[in-house]
Order: structure tokens, then C-alpha cells, then sequence
């Protein structure tokens, strides 16, 4: 969800309340700058921003730490 000036309680709320239910996972906030975001968008498939952070996260995840994805 991209929206200036939603606190991360405001936005956790926000998505919240876009699904109908509560969230089985942990907002984590990432403030991009508009060029960056911009450029991400060019690199991301299909111009998917969002999609393409959680799967680097995904991955990077279980290289640094595999204990954090057993658990």
C-alpha cells in the first residue's frame, strides 16, 4: 500500500481492513525514495515492487540465518 503519511499502525490497519481479517505476518516499513522506487519498478517483474522485495527478503532470509526460517 503506498499512501504518504500512514503511520505503520495506520497502514498495518489500512491492509487490515483491505482483507477482511488479521495479518499472519509482521509489517515491516520501507521508506523508498521516488527515484528508487522508480527504478525498482523497471528491474521488478511485471513492474511488481512489492512482490520483488519479499522475494529478495524470502531468499536472503535463510542465507543469513537458516534457524530464523526453521523456527
Amino acid at each position: 500500500i503506498k499512501e504518504k503519511g500512514l503511520t505503520m499502525v495506520e497502514t498495518r490497519d489500512k491492509v487490515r481492513g483491505i482483507l477482511g481479517k488479521e495479518l499472519k505476518w509482521h509489517l515491516v516499513p520501507i521508506r523508498l525514495e521516488p527515484d528508487v522506487y522508480d527504478k525498482l519498478v523497471q528491474i521488478a517483474p511485471d513492474g511488481d515492487v512489492s512482490k520483488l522485495l519479499r522475494q529478495t527478503v524470502e531468499k536472503l532470509l535463510p542465507e543469513m540465518s537458516p534457524s530464523i526460517i526453521e523456527s
